[in-house]
């Protein structure tokens, strides 16, 4: 009955969207469609490598541990996307990793451990040129081990994770609306359904209890359900600031987890937010602010949160390099 509950809930709730997104679209005047005539045909190919670091040394600073305190990042995208006549294929793959250094811990500590693949296929249709049925899938997983590190543990550390132990996969279909498009902002919704598998078992997050820590075990489970989002991207200065912005949610009108309980669908739902501001420096150089929320309701409490803060370089790859 709960479970006939939910899945009323989130198609209700799909409807909604829907009905919002079309009633924004049919009000919007022709010109500010997106279109896609006249792009690009074959392949466009662009790398990025990201760069952060800090460096603090401190000796007899009141209230300071004396020592030197270091911290480096570094994240590498790849954009490969393709387009042939309606059809268009947008994928990306990425890897970001930070570890910091500091007094308290002589080695160095893992705190960024990303590993990212998305693919997004998109069907455009000419004689409604703001919708493109899309069919994606995602994932998301560690590289390294992960610890943690503290000396009120059993000999200065916890092991949480083995390298790829904690695997999330996703597969939806359904449909995307260009909503909007200009230089200063481009805006882009969708509504589908599909499946989303979270591989976790024997692995470990850090839990705090009276003041101990200790580890609480993680376990698998998978989930069909409504898949939903918004993405914004554009420039706040004309060549000099841009930005992107998207909010994902995946709402499970099904799942195997034994962490289900009696929440509803709305408090199961998976909800991740992510924004970056790029602050050109040159043309091949930007100065590059991060932040993301990950919030898996079946998987850890609370939000999973990440912010850098990067030095930035990008390049072209293929016949359009000399060009860019």
């Amino acid at each position: 009955m709960k479970r006939t509950m939910n899945l009323i809930l989130g198609l209700g709730l799909s409807l909604a969207i829907t009905g919002v997104a079309s009633a924004q679209v049919d009000s919007l005047s022709p010109k500010n469609v997106a279109k896609t005539e006249g792009a690009k045909e074959g392949w466009t190919k662009k790398g990025t490598v990201n760069v952060g670091g800090n460096f603090n040394h401190n000796k007899n600073v009141p209230g300071k541990a004396d020592g030197e305190s270091l911290t480096g990042s570094l994240g590498v995208i790849f954009n490969a996307d393709y387009r042939a006549g309606n059809h268009e294929v947008r994928n990306s793959l990425s890897l970001f990793e930070s570890v910091t250094q500091s007094p308290a811990l002589d080695e160095f500590v893992l705190t960024t451990d990303e590993l990212r693949g998305d693919s997004l296929y998109l069907f455009n249709i000419d004689s409604l040129p703001w919708l493109s049925p899309y069919a994606s899938v995602n994932a998301l997983t560690n590289v390294f081990e992960g610890k943690f590190y503290s000396p009120s543990v059993p000999g200065g550390e916890l092991e949480l994770t083995d390298s790829f132990g904690v695997i999330r996969l996703q597969a939806t279909v359904g449909g995307l609306f260009k909503v909007y498009s200009s230089k200063p902002i481009s805006i882009e919704g969708r509504v589908g359904f599909g499946t989303r598998q979270i591989f976790a078992d024997d692995q470990y997050t850090v839990q705090e209890v009276n003041g101990a820590f200790g580890r609480d075990r993680l376990s698998s489970t998978s989930m069909f359900g409504i898949e939903t989002g918004l993405d914004a991207k554009g420039d706040l200065v004309e060549d000099k600031i841009g930005y992107t912005a998207y909010v994902r949610a995946f709402s499970p009108v099904s799942t195997d987890s034994d962490e289900e309980g009696d929440r509803n669908i709305l408090s199961l739902t998976t909800r991740e937010f992510g924004a970056s501001v790029d602050f050109k420096i040159v043309k091949w150089a930007s100065l590059v602010y991060q932040f993301r929320s990950l919030t898996e309701p079946l998987l850890v409490d609370g939000p999973q949160i990440n912010q850098n803060v990067l030095l930035s370089t990008s390049w072209v790859l293929g016949p359009d390099a000399e060009a860019k």
